[in-house]
């Protein structure tokens, strides 16, 4: 008893710290701080080099004399990091938040985010009007606990830039080689693909239209991905281990959603036709004699696998002849370099898909957008907004320059992103597909209760005990764990 009592006052005392203001700028200090500055810290993911540039051109502006910007990277799990941080001193300044982790920096006793109305609305530089209508996804209710686009309610982020998440990117040598060995069906799927990349993807639906017509069915790229590993490639595709949003996508395809309305409950995966056919879908591309990988939740990146496939520099056991990334991998990873050599569309829909353009979900494409956001410990607001206002200017001109993203500046995007002055024509289709595609996107819904960093991690660990051999447990088993995981920790949540 007397243990049980010392951890719930334990409990008691850190839920008091997450709510204190302030910091001790003792415990904050990080390699690069400068005594008697105004020192801000700015979490990333990762591209520390990238935004190191970024900060030493920010504090080397006119006026910032006496202001010093640090980059500190994430060790691991950037959200769940975060928010420990708060329990600390240590907590940064200027953060990374998306939709599907935001809430927990919303709904507790205190809210740990800036809301960022007041700067908008004062800013001489960065209007509401340069925002793309997307952002207001990330306005918080604070009556019903929940994101709400309405005006009226207060906006905790400010997006930099997106993408449509899960295009399709393969490549054309192993396309051609595989859809020639795979007969009739080979022919019908390079015709298909052959004329997306000759026709682009609109920037509007056409009346009587489908996004069926611009991409592929399921059941024809599973069929293409495996004939390309039988071609000679290590893997037909490569997910990487981060199936939760797509899977999320496949389920709203098919016009369902994983959850019940008001989130309290994951609906039965296994008995519901829609949302089966998603994680049936995923298993076949990592499962039995007939996948088309060989990497299950692969330790080698997909983006470099694929990149091996363009400069042909490593055996074919190391390559993937396809992957599912946004615009921003082809700069950074320079597949834009090979741009003769790759081929895309939007991602393949279920083979019964049937559209509906009043669903809320039933689309084709799911939008990633990644937001800054100011955390409400922050000492120097004002200088954080100011960094926001440089990065959604100055930088995100240059970055739109370079086909980065689609830039979270609206304003930038038409005029930079678009511009298409000194570009090569395979250059200008890349971007112009990329941003039609985004613009007929939407966000995938998250769970309330729910972080996306929690919802993988509930479905890596079941999907390992049928996915890696010898199984554990059968696939209906691993469904059925997947939905009391998803349950418990709703239970908990709520509770």
């Amino acid at each position: 008893m007397k243990k049980k009592i010392l951890a719930v006052c334990l409990a008691m005392l850190l839920i008091g710290l997450m709510v204190l203001p302030g910091c001790s700028e003792s415990e904050r200090k990080l390699p690069g701080w400068v005594d008697g500055k105004k020192n801000l810290i700015f979490y990333v993911f990762d591209q520390v080099e990238y935004y190191n540039e970024i900060a030493d051109e920010f504090n080397a502006l006119e006026g910032n004399e006496n202001v010093n910007l640090i980059i500190q990277k994430a060790a691991s799990d950037y959200f769940g990091d975060l928010i420990n941080s708060y329990v600390g001193s240590a907590t940064p300044d200027i953060v990374f938040m998306q939709v599907g982790d935001i809430l927990p920096f919303l709904n507790g006793k205190n809210i740990l985010l800036e809301p960022l109305d007041e700067y908008l609305a004062n800013s001489d530089v960065l209007t509401e009007e340069d925002l793309w209508p997307s952002n207001d996804g990330y306005r918080y209710n604070e009556t019903t606990k929940m994101l709400d686009p309405d005006k009226s309610n207060k906006l905790y982020a400010i997006i930099k830039d997106f993408s449509p998440d899960f295009p399709l990117t393969y490549n054309r040598d192993a396309m051609i080689a595989a859809t020639t060995a795979m007969g009739a069906q080979g022919e019908v799927i390079r015709a298909k693909l052959e004329g997306f990349m000759e026709n682009g993807y609109p920037e509007v639906i056409p009346e009587g239209a489908s996004p069926a017509d611009y991409t592929l069915t399921w059941s024809e790229y599973n069929a293409l991905a495996l004939a390309m590993k039988q071609a000679g490639y290590g893997s037909g595709v490569v997910l990487d281990g981060a199936p939760e949003l797509q899977i999320l996508q496949w389920i709203e395809m098919n016009g369902e959603y994983l959850f019940t309305d008001d989130d309290t409950q994951c609906k039965d995966i296994r008995n519901t036709p829609a949302i089966r056919a998603a994680f049936d879908n995923f298993r076949i591309l990592q499962d039995g004699p007939d996948a088309a990988t060989q990497w299950v939740n692969s330790t080698q990146p997909g983006y470099q696998l694929f990149k091996n496939s363009l400069t042909g520099t490593m055996p074919m056991s190391s390559m993937t002849a396809s992957t599912y990334y946004g615009r921003w991998a082809y700069s950074q990873f320079e597949w834009d370099k090979y741009l003769d050599k790759v081929g895309y569309c939007a991602p393949p829909l279920p083979d019964d898909y049937t559209y509906n353009p009043d669903s809320p979900y039933n689309y084709s494409a799911v939008g990633g957008a990644m937001s800054l956001a100011i955390t409400s410990k922050c000492a120097y607001k004002d200088v954080a907004w100011d960094f926001i206002e440089f990065f959604m200017t100055t930088v995100q001109e240059r970055d739109a320059e370079t086909g980065f993203n689609i830039s979270g500046n609206k304003t930038i995007a038409e005029e930079k992103f678009l511009n298409t002055e000194g570009k090569s024509e395979e250059y200008n289709k890349l971007n112009s597909f990329f941003y039609n595609l985004g613009m007929n996107s939407k966000t995938v819904r998250m769970n309330r209760y729910i972080t996306q960093t929690t919802f993988k991690k509930i479905l890596w660990q079941n999907f390992e005990q049928y996915l890696y051999k010898p199984a554990s447990k059968t696939w209906d088993e691993v469904l059925d764990g997947i939905r009391r995981d998803l349950n418990n920790e709703i239970a908990k949540a709520i509770a």
